[in-house]
């Protein structure tokens, strides 16, 4: 008989004790989001996705659970897992859909656009360095910030979220729509980069030509381009600030003045200066 570092054998009793998602997956959610990252893929957004599923049809995972009652209950965890995800996979390439990964990365032209130059590209090390900066702030704070940006949430944020929500259906829906927001904003952002580089196409194709067939043509696709650059400079967020406190369970005034300050402690580090965090936080 195989053995395992872990068990779960408690959680067929927890479950036909309590009958509740949510305590099923606060004892399961840090094994099943580290198998999935760990074991079967580095696609942390195609993780996330089958860790929701699997979220989602627990119950019906149980149901079948019914069937193996003489196998040992974390073998067939772990096995349900593998046959999930690669079910996931194959369903996703028949479907064939056409998804454009969502960038989580932090970007100056939404958290760092406060003091700094709002068209500065940052490079990977500073991408990375942004990030790691940001997992210094404390979750209560960091979390408003990630759900305003649409950043990637990690295994203490969404047990955060789990115990925030008032049941585990009122979870997954939220992580559903979470990720709908953030696909929306991405393809949206694209749609206007494209239209940037258009008219910078005509521009230069006018320059090059000397002249062209109106004399303010080339005024109307520079406006036209600055105003695409000044909606891609454009900071809101993908919740705004009520649906947030709502969530959350705090006033509108408190998140916003928690975004603030995390924002303006990023923007102290990356400009070199060595501020904590405990220093710029406020007691109250």
């Amino acid at each position: 008989m195989q053995t395992y570092a872990y068990s779960f054998e408690h959680i067929p009793a927890l479950w036909a004790q309590k009958q509740s998602v949510g305590d099923v997956m606060l004892e399961l959610s840090d094994f099943v989001l580290r198998f999935l990252t760990r074991r079967l893929t580095s696609d942390t957004d195609l993780a996330h996705d089958v860790y929701i599923d699997f979220y989602e049809n627990l119950p019906e995972i149980m149901k079948i659970w019914q069937g193996y009652q003489n196998y040992n209950f974390t073998g067939f965890l772990i096995t349900h897992l593998r046959y999930r995800f690669l079910n996931y996979v194959r369903k996703k390439r028949r479907q064939e859909i056409d998804l454009i990964p969502v960038d989580f990365r932090l970007d100056s032209q939404s958290l760092l656009y406060l003091d700094t130059e709002p068209q500065a590209n940052l490079s990977n090390d500073s991408r990375h360095r942004l990030s790691r900066e940001l997992a210094t702030v404390d979750l209560d704070w960091r979390l408003p910030v990630k759900l305003y940006y649409g950043l990637e949430l990690g295994l203490d944020e969404l047990q955060a979220l789990i115990a925030h929500s008032a049941n585990a259906t009122d979870a997954a829906s939220f992580l559903q729509e979470y990720r709908q927001r953030c696909h929306k904003r991405l393809l949206g952002q694209q749609r206007i980069r494209n239209r940037a580089h258009y008219y910078s196409w005509r521009l230069e194709q006018n320059n090059q030509s000397g002249s062209g067939k109106a004399k303010t043509t080339p005024q109307s696709w520079l406006r036209l381009k600055r105003r695409c650059e000044q909606l891609l400079e454009n900071n809101a967020g993908i919740y705004t600030m009520e649906e947030l406190a709502q969530l959350l369970r705090l006033n509108k005034t408190s998140v916003k003045r928690r975004i603030d300050k995390v924002r303006r402690y990023l923007a102290s580090k990356m400009k070199g200066e060595h501020i904590a965090w405990k220093k710029i936080r406020p007691t109250a």
